[in-house]
């Protein structure tokens, strides 16, 4: 599965852990809200996998 990291937005929740929100657009126009607690590097407008509910850069 792949598609494009359109926003990245650190947020930190009421115990003060920092997770991000990842809006990937799907190949198919579909977006795809993911929140996890590491940007594994990601900028805005790459290429991306999904893996077990994780955002990746796409190999």
């Amino acid at each position: 599965m792949a598609g494009g990291a359109i926003a990245n937005n650190a947020t930190k929740d009421d115990r003060r852990r920092t997770y991000y929100r990842i809006e990937v657009r799907m190949d198919s126009g579909r977006i795809q809200r993911f929140d996890q607690s590491s940007s594994n590097g990601l900028r805005t407008g790459q290429r991306v996998e999904i893996q077990d509910g994780m955002v990746y850069r796409a190999r």
